[in-house]
């Protein structure tokens, strides 16, 4: 019986191989991104800080419409007001 750890290093070897031939494959010769993004704000006075990304399927890739859709949402403005560290007036 094989050791369970040499599977998950093998799977991870693999990953490393393809990522880092992928780095290496010149960028005309990758498929098309088919993510496009976009920038939201909540009213025109606003700075944007939602970032929208919607996939974009190849002519003919596209099946019929789905009830579910998978969505994330992340609010940067927060995110990296979390980072910023405060100081205390002691």
């Amino acid at each position: 019986m094989e050791h369970p750890c040499r599977s998950h290093f093998a799977d991870r070897a693999t990953a490393l191989e393809t990522a880092v031939a992928n780095f290496f494959t010149p960028a005309s010769q990758k498929p098309k991104d088919r993510t496009t993004w976009t920038e939201r704000s909540p009213d025109e006075a606003a700075p944007a800080t939602l970032l929208v990304a919607k996939y974009v399927p190849e002519r003919g890739e596209e099946g019929p419409p789905s009830k579910r859709r998978k969505i994330a949402a992340f609010d940067l403005v927060r995110a990296i007001a979390a980072l910023i560290p405060v100081e205390s007036e002691d």
